[in-house]
C-alpha cells in the first residue's frame, strides 16, 4: 500500500510517520516512510511479502526512499506486473523487479506506459518541482487508490482513512452512500466529501487546485466477436492463454490455493493451476458450503451443496487437497467494524461476500499465501452466450436459433413463446420495450429499486435512477438483446469497487487474492471470439465445456446445473429479526440515515418475513440481498459518524 502528501502538515507533526502507522494499522507493522521538502511518503509491501507476524514487533525497515526517475520524480508502486519478461526484454532491463520496470516503462513510453503493462497494481509519480502527481491503476484489476486536494496541498493513499491525517475531514458523502445502496459504483466520487477514487484503467493528474482524469483502457469499448477461423484453433489459443494466466498469477507464490465450486470457471482454473505447480507439490482448494441445517425445496437446475461435485472433481485430480467451510458462526456482518476500519468505505459488496471470511480463514490456516479465483470467468472464457438468441435471429442463422430454442427447457412453453421472449423482446429498443411491458401489465422499472431501500426524495435529489441508467448499471431488462449490452453490464462496473474490500480482507487474513480471468490477453481474446464459441448447437458455455474436456468429469462438464451460494439466507437471517428491528428503530435517530434510507419499507419487509425459505427473486432480492446491505449501511454511517445507536 502507499500514501503521498504534498503540502503543509495539518498539525505540524511528523506526518510521514502518521501515514506509515495508518497504512500498517491492520497488519500491525508501520510502513516504510520518507519525507523531503513539503512531501511525505509511505509504502507497505504486499501482505505476502511482509515478515511473519510474530517478528513484527521487533522489525525495523532498512533505510527507504521512493524510486526516482532521471528527471527527479519520485515513484511509489504497489502490486504485481504479469508481463515482466516481455517488458524487461523491450526495455533492456536486467532487473525485472516490478517498481523498476514501472519506472523504466514511464521513462521510455510516457503516458502510454500503463497501457503496455499487464498487471494488478497502483502507482503514484510525484513531481516535487511542479507540485503535481500522476496517479494510475492497472486496467482490469488493481489495489484501490483514493485522493483529494484542498488548494494548499494534495494527497493520495491506498486507504481512504489515510487521507484524514493529511487534512481531509471525515464528512460522509450522501450521494455516494445512496449510489452504494443502489449498486451504482461507476462514478469516482468517494465516500468522503472532497475525495475521489482512481478508476480501473485510469490516470489522474493531481495538483493542489484540482485534478484531471482520463481513461486509458475501457474493456467495455473493445471490438467484439470479430475473430473468424477454425473453432479448434480458437479453443487451443484460449487454452494457451488460460494456462498463461494461471502461470503468471502463481508466479512468486509459495503455496497458492484456488477457490473451487462445482462449476466450469473454477474447475478449469484449478486443473491448470495444478499443472503450473511442481509435480511434488499439492494444490489446496477452498469451497463454501451452505449451512448443514439448510432446508430447501429441490429447485430445477439449482445446486445448493457443492461438496459432491467438488469431491467428484478432486477424485479425478488426486494431487488436490480440498478444504470446506460452512461459515458456521460467520454471518453477513462478521468483523464488520474491523472491515470499516480497514476500508474506510462502505461498498455494497461487504455483505454478499461474507463467505470469504471462511474461505480466507481456511487458506490462512492451511499456510497459503495466495488465493486464486475465477469470478470474472463469465466475462471471458466461461461466458454463457445467451445474448446470441437475438443475434441468430437478426443474422438469419436459423439452424443455430432452432437448436438454441429447442435446448431452452428451463420453463415449459411452446417454441413461439420462447422465440418471442428469448430473441424478439430483447431486441426491442427501450421505448418499445417499455410499451410492451405496459401492455403485458408488468412494471418497467429498475430492479435496483427492489433491494435498495431508498427514499423516493433522495433518489430524485441525486438523479440516482437516471445516472445509473446512463452508466449501464440499472437493472431493468432481464435479458439482453446483444453482446455489447452483456459486456457493458459485466464490465461497466469495473471491479464493483471490490478492491477496498479485497485489500482489507488480505490485511486481516494475510492471503493475497487474485482473479485469474482478469489477465488482460485472455479477456481480450475471449471478447474477440464469435458468439458461436459460447452458444453452439444449443449448448450454452460451449467454450468453457470444451476447455473442460479431460480436465473434469464428463457429468460435471456437460451439466447445466448452477450453484447457488445464497440458499441458506433464510436460516441465517431469521433468528436475528428482533435484532434487525432494533437496528432499524435506532437507525431512524440518525438524521444522516433518515434522509435517504426508507425505514418504513424496512419495517414492512421485517413484518412480512416469510415462514419458509425460497429463492424466488421477488422475495430473495429485497430480503436475502437487500436487507443485509441496508443493515450494514446503517452500521457504517453510525460507525463513521461516531454514533452507537445500532450497537
Amino acid at each position: 500500500m502507499l500514501a503521498l502528501y504534498d503540502g503543509p502538515a495539518p498539525d505540524g507533526s511528523n506526518l510521514a510517520k502518521r501515514l506509515a502507522d495508518s497504512l500498517g494499522l491492520i497488519v500491525g507493522l508501520s510502513a516504510r516512510r520518507f519525507a523531503a521538502g513539503s512531501a511525505s511518503y509511505a509504502s507497505l509491501p504486499l501482505v505476502e511479502q511482509l515478515p511473519p507476524r510474530n517478528l513484527r514487533a521487533r522489525h525495523r525497515w532498512p533505510h527507504w526512499e521512493p524510486l526516482q526517475t532521471r528527471t527527479g520524480k519520485r515513484v511509489l508502486f504497489h502490486g504485481l506486473i504479469y508481463n515482466t519478461a516481455e517488458l524487461a526484454w523491450q526495455l533492456d532491463l536486467p532487473d525485472a523487479e516490478p517498481a523498476n520496470l514501472y519506472v523504466a516503462a514511464l521513462e521510455r513510453w510516457g503516458e502510454d506506459a500503463d497501457n503496455r503493462i499487464h498487471g494488478n497494481y497502483c502507482a503514484v509519480v510525484h513531481d516535487p518541482a511542479d507540485r503535481s502527481a500522476r496517479l494510475a491503476r492497472s486496467a482490469l484489476g488493481a489495489p484501490p487508490l483514493h485522493y483529494f486536494h484542498d488548494g494548499k496541498g494534495f494527497g493520495a493513499a491506498s486507504i481512504l482513512r489515510t487521507l484524514e491525517p493529511m487534512g481531509l475531514e471525515r464528512t460522509l458523502n450522501p450521494r455516494k452512500l445512496i449510489d452504494a445502496l443502489y449498486a451504482n459504483p461507476v462514478e469516482t466520487e468517494d465516500f468522503y466529501l472532497g475525495a475521489w477514487r482512481v478508476g480501473l484503467g485510469a490516470v489522474v493528474t493531481l495538483r493542489p487546485d484540482g485534478h484531471q482524469s482520463r481513461r486509458f483502457y475501457d474493456p467495455a469499448r473493445l471490438r467484439l466477436g470479430w475473430r473468424r477461423g477454425d473453432p479448434r484453433e480458437m479453443i487451443e489459443e484460449t487454452e494457451r492463454l488460460l494456462m498463461e494466466a494461471c502461470q503468471v498469477m502463481v508466479s512468486g507464490a509459495r503455496d497458492p490455493c484456488v477457490t473451487l465450486s462445482g462449476g466450469l470457471d473454477s474447475s478449469n482454473i484449478a486443473a491448470r493451476v495444478l499443472r503450473c505447480l511442481p509435480d511434488d507439490q499439492r494444490l489446496k482448494t477452498v469451497t463454501f458450503l451452505p449451512s448443514p441445517e439448510l432446508e430447501h425445496e429441490p429447485t430445477y437446475r439449482i445446486v445448493f451443496d457443492e461438496r459432491p461435485p467438488v469431491e467428484e472433481f478432486v477424485a479425478m485430480h488426486p494431487r488436490i487437497d480440498p478444504h470446506f467451510t460452512t461459515n458456521e458462526g460467520i454471518e453477513f456482518d462478521h468483523r464488520l467494524d474491523q472491515l470499516f476500519l480497514a476500508m474506510g468505505t462502505g461498498q455494497a459488496c461487504i455483505t454478499p461476500n461474507f463467505r470469504y471470511h471462511g474461505l480466507l480463514e481456511l487458506a490462512s490456516k492451511a499456510g497459503c499465501d495466495r488465493m486464486l479465483e475465477g469470478g470474472w470467468g463469465e466475462a471471458s472464457f466461461s461466458a454463457y452466450g445467451n445474448w446470441a438468441y437475438g443475434e441468430y435471429l437478426f443474422k438469419g442463422q436459423w439452424r443455430q436459433l432452432r437448436a438454441a430454442l429447442k435446448a431452452d427447457d428451463l420453463y415449459p412453453r411452446p417454441t413461439w413463446r420462447k422465440l418471442l421472449s428469448r430473441a424478439v423482446i430483447p431486441l426491442l429498443p427501450d421505448r418499445l420495450w417499455r410499451l410492451w411491458m405496459g401492455l403485458t401489465g408488468k412494471a418497467a422499472q429498475s430492479h435496483n429499486l427492489e433491494f435498495a431501500f431508498l427514499k423516493r426524495q433522495a433518489l430524485i435529489d441525486h438523479d440516482v435512477v437516471e445516472r445509473a441508467r446512463a452508466s449501464g448499471v440499472s437493472y431493468e431488462r432481464n435479458q439482453f438483446g446483444s453482446r455489447r449490452q452483456v459486456v457493458r453490464d459485466q464490465l461497466a462496473r469495473e471491479d464493483i469497487e471490490a478492491s477496498d474490500y479485497s485489500q482489507a480482507m488480505e490485511q486481516i487474513y494475510e492471503v493475497r487474492m487474485l482473479e485469474v480471468p482478469t489477465y488482460r490477453p485472455l479477456l481480450e481474446y475471449c471478447l474477440s471470439l464469435p458468439s458461436l464459441m459460447f452458444m453452439r448447437d444449443g449448448q450454452i458455455r460451449w467454450l468453457a465445456r470444451e476447455l473442460g474436456r479431460g480436465n473434469m468429469p464428463e457429468a460435471l462438464r456437460t451439466s447445466r446445473e448452477v450453484g447457488e451460494e445464497n440458499g441458506d439466507w433464510h436460516r441465517r437471517l431469521t433468528p436475528r429479526l428482533a435484532e434487525f428491528r432494533e437496528t432499524v428503530r435506532k437507525g431512524r435517530l440518525n438524521p444522516e440515515l433518515d434522509y435517504f434510507i426508507d425505514f418504513d419499507a424496512l419495517d414492512k419487509a421485517l413484518d412480512d418475513w416469510p415462514d419458509q425459505p425460497t429463492m424466488a427473486e421477488e422475495v430473495f432480492f429485497p430480503l436475502g440481498f437487500g436487507l443485509p446491505r441496508a443493515i450494514a449501511m446503517i452500521r457504517y454511517v453510525n460507525y463513521m459518524t461516531g454514533r452507537n445507536e445500532s450497537a
